[in-house]
């Protein structure tokens, strides 16, 4: 139940909204740094989902680039409820 209601608040709007104010576009960055913010920002709502290098990419259209180490991400647009072929609800917290 617990992980469930943790993937649900992943797309409420608060997350979603601090998600694209956190993250600036056009920036190549350490995917790791990526995971870190991710990591801050579901921990201060309380979500216990698992963040990796590619949870970003949930959030946003992202151009990886795995030829530089550490690997970087740039990003390209905010993508958030429906990025991915995710559809959330995101009036849900």
């Amino acid at each position: 139940l617990q992980k469930s209601e943790s993937e649900k608040k992943r797309f409420c709007a608060p997350i979603l909204l601090e998600i694209s104010e956190t993250f600036t576009l056009g920036i190549k960055q350490d995917k790791n740094t990526y995971k870190e913010e991710l990591k801050d920002i579901y921990a201060r709502y309380g979500i216990s989902t698992t963040v990796t290098q590619k949870t970003i990419t949930e959030y946003f259209e992202a151009s990886p680039d795995n030829s530089v180490k550490p690997s970087t991400y740039t990003l390209l647009k905010f993508v958030g409820v429906v990025g991915k072929g995710i559809q959330r609800d995101i009036f849900t917290f």
